[in-house]
C-alpha cells in the first residue's frame, strides 16, 4: 500500500532540468567540479555532483542536472586543475584553483550563505557561474 502512495506522489511532482553553465577558466588543464546542494546540506555533502572536461575556455562548461524537483538549490564549483578531485589550498587554506558559486555570490573568509547562494527553482532553466 505504501508504495503505490509513493508512486502517486512521485508521478504528481514536476521535474526539471538545470543547466550550469561555467565560465572563467585561465587554461584547459584538469577538469570543473560541480555541487548541487540545499539548505541543509550546503557545503557539507551535496544531493548531486556532476564533472565536466574543459575543450575550450573561451566556450566555458555546461553541465545539466536531469529530473530535479522545484526548490531552492545552491551551486559550489571549482576547476580542478591538477585532477585530483579536491579543492587546493595554500598553508592559510586559502583557494589556490578558482571556485564559485552560483548566482556568482561572494566568498570571502569561506563559503556564502545558503541564503546568497540559493536559487529558486520552479521550472527548467540555465544558471551562469563565473568562477574566480
Amino acid at each position: 500500500m505504501n508504495t503505490l502512495f509513493l508512486m502517486l506522489y512521485l508521478m504528481s511532482q514536476n521535474f526539471f532540468q538545470l543547466e550550469v553553465q561555467i565560465k572563467g577558466m585561465s587554461n584547459s588543464k584538469g577538469k570543473i567540479m560541480v555541487a548541487l546542494y540545499d539548505k541543509n546540506s550546503f557545503m557539507k555533502k551535496p544531493l548531486r555532483t556532476a564533472t565536466a572536461q574543459i575543450s575550450r575556455i573561451s566556450e566555458g562548461v555546461s553541465l545539466v542536472f536531469d529530473n530535479l524537483p522545484a526548490g531552492e538549490y545552491a551551486i559550489s564549483t571549482y576547476h580542478d586543475e591538477n585532477n585530483n578531485d579536491r579543492l587546493d589550498t595554500n598553508f592559510l587554506g586559502m583557494p589556490t584553483e578558482k571556485y564559485g558559486f552560483s548566482n556568482n555570490a561572494p566568498a570571502r573568509f569561506g563559503a556564502p550563505t545558503f541564503e546568497k547562494a540559493k536559487i529558486v527553482f520552479k521550472e527548467s532553466q540555465v544558471h551562469k557561474i563565473k568562477i574566480e
